[in-house]
């Protein structure tokens, strides 16, 4: 059983008539590891939501893979780089013409913190 399949109680992907579901208390322990506050009347559209994702992940980690060659070192042959070349793209002047939020020569934003 995947890493997913551990966190739930019944897992059969190939048996729709069995659906692994989270149970309560994981369900409370996960939103709050989130930082999630769910409300009691979509907890149970939650947990089947959430159920499903796992299926599907237990699915995924069930796939035989071991024919499939990896050629994304292939592909990436290094990072593409241009040339290193100072340059003067826009004056302050340019940029700021784009805004009516200006003081003392630079962008005005709202305050965000107290």
């Amino acid at each position: 059983m995947g890493m997913a399949g551990a966190i739930i109680k019944t897992h059969n992907p190939l048996n729709p008539e069995i659906l692994s579901m989270l149970t309560d208390d994981e369900l409370e322990k996960i939103s709050k590891l989130a930082g999630l506050r769910i409300p009691d009347q979509k907890r149970k559209a939650f947990l089947e939501g959430m159920s499903s994702i796992l299926d599907w992940i237990d699915q995924i980690a069930q796939l035989d893979v071991s024919g499939v060659k990896d050629d994304r070192l292939e592909q990436t042959v290094g990072t593409p780089e241009r040339p290193d070349v100072p340059a003067m793209h826009n004056t302050r002047d340019e940029l700021l013409s784009n805004t009516q939020h200006q003081k003392f020569g630079m962008f005005s934003v709202p305050k965000m913190v107290e």
